[in-house]
């Protein structure tokens, strides 16, 4: 599955402290790209204790959590970034939203995200794919369920009551005697009674075709 890291910043407060905050984010990206999250966070924390309203580092920080596959805590992240209505990522930041419930099999709320993401940037083609993907895969778990409980429901009908088993074996002990029309005319007349002894409706079928014969 895609997904972006945030390197640009927007500046805010002093020049000095743009500065400094410049340098823990950059000194965080570096460990993100070596795959060394951890650090990774020290550094986008740091930032954040000096610089709480800085969407970036929330985002970014998000980003570290993802990785770790704490979805819940990259989530908070990313809500922290979507506070600062003024930050230019809005889009990126739903749509990163939308993947962290993509990887918890919540699809539906994960379309809800990207579809936010597109409204703020419809050329977005990371969220264009996710959203369609997702839309996808909800849409054969769908068909997958329904199949599964039509399957129960085909057991139910299918499975013969301690009735019909027992009727059932007291048409085959009339086929023993050669007794075909009093064991399909029991068979049918159970059938009226007890739904389930449609289970052994190919039994009845070779006793109808046998009457048939006039064997």
């Amino acid at each position: 599955m895609r997904f972006i890291l945030l390197f640009t910043l927007i500046a805010i407060g002093f020049a000095q402290d743009h500065n400094e905050i410049v340098d823990l984010l950059k000194k965080g990206n570096t460990e993100f790209g070596n795959q060394q999250y951890d650090k990774a966070r020290e550094f986008y924390q740091e930032g954040i204790v000096k610089d709480p309203n800085n969407p970036n580092l929330w985002f970014n920080m998000g980003n570290v959590y993802f990785q770790q596959k704490q979805y819940a805590d990259a989530r908070s992240a990313y809500f922290k970034a979507l506070d600062f209505k003024d930050t230019l990522n809005l889009s990126r930041t739903n749509y990163n939203v939308g993947n962290t419930f993509m990887f918890e099999s919540k699809l539906d709320t994960a379309i809800t995200y990207y579809k936010r993401a597109l409204e703020l940037n419809p050329n977005d083609d990371d969220a264009k794919y996710n959203l369609e993907l997702a839309r996808s895969i909800l849409k054969e778990k769908s068909k997958k369920e329904q199949q599964e409980q039509q399957q129960q429901q085909d057991q139910k009908k299918q499975e013969p009551s301690e009735y019909a088993k027992k009727l059932y074996q007291q048409a085959l002990e009339l086929v023993k005697e050669y007794k075909f029309n009093e064991a399909l005319d029991l068979m049918n007349r159970g059938l009226k009674t007890d739904p389930t002894v449609a289970a052994f409706n190919e039994f009845i079928k070779k006793l109808d075709n046998i009457v048939k014969l006039g064997v």
